[in-house]
């Protein structure tokens, strides 16, 4: 006689798992203290300072536009508080009611 299989199964799809989404960013843990005026001085213009508390590094920090502080770049410091970016994601600290 001949050799054939009397029945095949179809071929089983495979099916892929959906890509799991990114990890979400770690959380922010800088927190702003005050917003300082700084005067001028013959050399600097008048302008404004964040000071901002790095509990990573159990540091207070007084930073101004593109200062460093942990992976944050600070990109604006207003008088109601500052703008960071860490090129993934921009995050605004705000000063509180009642904190001045």
């Amino acid at each position: 006689m001949f050799d054939a299989p009397l029945w095949v199964d179809p071929p089983v799809e495979v099916v892929q798992a959906p890509a799991r989404p990114p990890p979400p960013p770690p959380p922010v843990t800088l927190q702003l203290l005050a917003v300082v005026r700084v005067p001028a001085t013959e050399s600097d213009p008048a302008r404004l300072q964040a000071a901002i508390y790095d509990p990573e590094s159990d540091r207070l920090r007084f930073v101004s536009d593109g200062e460093r502080v942990g992976r944050f770049t600070i990109t604006a410091v207003h008088d109601r508080g500052a703008q960071l970016t860490d090129g993934a994601r921009d995050v605004e600290l705000l000063l509180t009611e009642g904190s001045s």
